[in-house]
């Protein structure tokens, strides 16, 4: 990506893009390399499960008093009322999409702490982030749960993949549960997908994202010109150039869902070269 932004002669925002590209990849590293022991990574357990109940907390406020809660807080990032998931919890966020990966995070930590130690208040606290992300009426609400009970009813201790059987039954339940929910916003995001891409700002985000990355091959267009925050402060000429200023929500005056979805940043802007060592790097890991 930075070499990409050297060739394309982009400014000083691939800086900033560069940070935001690699901050993931630099905190994990460092967290792998603390020689950490079982009290901290217990504290850490412990910090993470109370911010969590925490802003599920919130997140029960937002289900009931949307309205009032975001004035307070000024989170209210003008979701249209005709949208299918108008009525998504947000919690303390300014968007559905980070409170569904933040409550995905714990109730993953809290569920492998309930099968690998056998805590019942892991179990309880689990259910309550299963719940609350749901809410968020997210597609990751569904296929992280499914991930990690993959991994436990896997795992090579029979005892850990004994305790992942109740965690197992109660997502299956929360997922019937949440159907009435789920239902119409899942049919009409997959008949929005399914029909014409250029329907949606995020279907452009993926589809742009590819030609940029073809007609850039093998690098695309560097770190800071395409699908990431950086890329709005100096409203990127990538953007212009597609006309992304006359789309709402990828404008320059309404950006929000520039930075709705990752993956045509990884290929925009490090185009298919970078895409595949991305890929290849979270095999590895």
């Amino acid at each position: 990506g930075l070499l990409s932004a050297v060739v394309s002669g982009a400014g000083a925002y691939t800086v900033l893009g560069l940070w935001y590209a690699l901050k993931f990849w630099l905190v994990l590293w460092v967290s792998l390399n603390v020689p950490w022991t079982k009290t901290d990574v217990a504290r850490a357990l412990r910090i993470m499960t109370y911010v969590g109940l925490v802003v599920a907390f919130f997140g029960v406020i937002d289900f009931f008093a949307p309205a009032q809660l975001r004035a307070i807080l000024h989170t209210d990032v003008g979701v249209r009322a005709q949208s299918l998931r108008a009525g998504a919890v947000q919690s303390v966020f300014a968007q559905p999409g980070a409170f569904s990966e933040f409550m995905s995070l714990v109730f993953a930590l809290s569920a492998a702490h309930y099968a690998t130690s056998k805590a019942r208040s892991s179990l309880v606290s689990a259910g309550v982030f299963l719940v609350m992300s749901l809410l968020s009426l997210r597609l990751k609400s569904v296929l992280v749960p499914l991930i990690v009970l993959v991994i436990l009813l896997s795992w090579r201790s029979a005892g850990v993949r004994r305790r992942a059987v109740p965690v197992a039954l109660f997502v299956a339940s929360c997922f019937v549960a949440a159907m009435p929910l789920y239902g119409p916003a899942a049919l009409g995001q997959i008949h929005k997908f399914t029909g014409n891409v250029h329907s949606t700002p995020r279907g452009q985000l993926y589809t742009v994202g590819a030609t940029v990355a073809e007609k850039r091959f093998p690098l695309g267009a560097g770190f800071g010109r395409y699908g990431e925050y950086a890329a709005t402060l100096d409203y990127s000429s990538v953007y212009s150039g597609h006309g992304f200023q006359f789309v709402y929500g990828l404008s320059p005056t309404r950006p929000q869902q520039l930075t709705d979805t990752s993956w045509p940043a990884v290929y925009g802007e490090s185009g298919f070269l970078g895409m595949g060592c991305y890929v290849l790097a979270i095999g590895v890991l």
